[in-house]
């Protein structure tokens, strides 16, 4: 019997890759050649949205961290 099973983890980039901060009112934000991908809680509050670009980012919420993407971690993980 063969049985396949999905897993959809859609938060898995912002937890490998970008660490909460030491700041608690800053937001993580992930970033894909430039174009976030995924934004926590913190930095949407800020007005971060997927697909904004890193300069709208910066402009919106400065102390926001930005991270680029890693596939690797995320395979490892």
């Amino acid at each position: 019997m063969r049985v396949l099973l999905g897993i959809h983890l859609p938060r898995l980039p912002l937890d490998v890759c970008a660490p909460p901060p030491a700041d608690g009112d800053a937001g993580r934000a992930v970033l894909e050649q430039g174009v976030v991908l995924i934004a926590d809680a913190a930095a949407r509050k800020q007005g971060v949205r997927a697909g904004m670009k890193r300069g709208g980012v910066l402009t919106l919420a400065p102390d926001t961290q930005l991270v680029e993407r890693d596939p690797a971690r995320e395979a490892d993980a």
